[in-house]
């Protein structure tokens, strides 16, 4: 595909993604936008776009029944990371 093409394309399948498209289709957009390159994704980790500040508060994260408590501000990242395997951190 074109470079002017995939930049219209993901521009089209982030202003629905924004606008909040029905709810299926949001989801095949966001699966496309992935293969193509979405431009929200930073894979450097030492990229400060890639964190988000989080105020202290109590919050509910993705579908999880318990809240989680923070007592003070603190970095998240922007994206999910999911582990294969159990592991441990080291001390």
């Amino acid at each position: 595909m074109q470079a002017g093409l995939l930049d219209q394309f993901r521009q089209l399948a982030l202003t629905a993604i924004e606008q909040q498209v029905e709810l299926k289709a949001r989801v095949k957009l966001a699966r496309r936008l992935g293969r193509v390159g979405d431009p929200r994704v930073v894979d450097d980790l030492s990229d400060p776009a890639a964190w988000v500040e989080v105020p202290a508060g109590t919050y509910n994260f993705g579908d999880r029944k318990v809240a989680e408590t923070f007592g003070k501000e603190r970095s998240l990242s922007v994206a999910s990371v999911t582990f294969a395997r159990p592991f441990q951190r080291s001390r």
